[in-house]
């Protein structure tokens, strides 16, 4: 195991949360912990790198999941994201994605002109882009892809910010190979401060993950975008959204789901946050 400073700040003061670390399913000595001078929450100690990489190795990290390449369609929001950028006013159609999961989202891109770089840790994603898809992709951490400064228009990374060993680093790698006013898109997960859970706190019920959680970092939407500022972006849009929507047959219970969604649209509050920024 090893012991980390806060990624955002530094620091080293910190305080365990017990109850968010029995919520994502570990186990000591893996404990989440809460920065006292900024907030962000993280894993510490945490696991060493070589560990930390395995998860990533085979296809068993999507299929644990119930994610394959077959059964996986990339989601409306998403393509909505490139048409979004296909009318900026870019200077060219360069984009990178970092950690490229399945392939879908980059051989989308591809098939509606960009020109697409990936880059993913996972021996199995690269072989699998390489081969199946006939893409670019660097298998490795994005710093050791030597890419040129200000080289892409776009960076995608979509639930990869959390999985980072070092996402200080990572994010002020991105702002050297954006172009000047490049765009970076980043999803990340909002695991402990939407209203569901809030909710469910209060009333006693909290959900625990069923399987332990892979994530190095837990941002709110402060944290969030305070790592993006100070790598050295200017945040432009932020939005959250909520994911696992009404379906529950009982009319009572559906009808408050939709009041709680809806709730969370408005009140910025949903499980899913996602920033566009601009490198300044």
């Amino acid at each position: 195991m090893e012991y980390v400073r806060c990624n955002l700040c530094d620091s080293n003061d910190y305080i365990p949360l017990e109850r968010e670390t029995k919520i994502v399913s570990l186990k000591p000595p893996l404990t989440l912990v809460k920065c006292k001078n900024c907030d962000l929450i993280y894993l510490n100690p945490r696991p060493p790198e070589e560990e930390i990489r395995d998860i990533y190795k085979t296809s068993n990290y999507f299929s644990q999941y119930g994610v394959t390449v077959d059964n996986y369609s990339l989601a409306d929001y998403v393509k909505k994201r490139l048409i979004q950028l296909e009318k900026s006013k870019l200077p060219s159609r360069r984009i990178l994605e970092v950690g490229c999961g399945t392939g879908h989202f980059l051989n989308y891109a591809h098939n509606r002109g960009w020109d697409t770089y990936g880059v993913d840790i996972s021996p199995w994603v690269g072989k699998h882009i390489k081969d199946e898809l006939n893409l670019r992709i660097f298998i490795g951490e994005l710093e050791d892809a030597k890419f040129q400064s200000n080289f892409f228009d776009v960076v995608h990374m979509s639930h990869v910010l959390e999985h980072l060993r070092n996402p200080s680093v990572t994010l002020r790698e991105l702002s050297r190979v954006l172009k000047k006013e490049g765009i970076l898109i980043i999803e990340v997960p909002n695991e402990f401060y939407y209203l569901r859970y809030k909710i469910r706190l209060l009333t006693g019920h909290p959900i625990f993950y069923e399987i332990p959680s892979p994530h190095l970092f837990f941002f709110s939407a402060i944290t969030l975008k305070q790592i993006i500022q100070k790598a050295g972006f200017r945040i432009v849009e932020f939005k959250t959204w909520s994911t696992g929507g009404p379906n529950s047959k009982n009319l009572a219970k559906e009808l408050s789901k939709k009041v709680i969604y809806s709730l969370e649209k408005c009140c910025h509050s949903g499980n899913i946050m996602e920033i566009w920024a601009v490198k300044k």
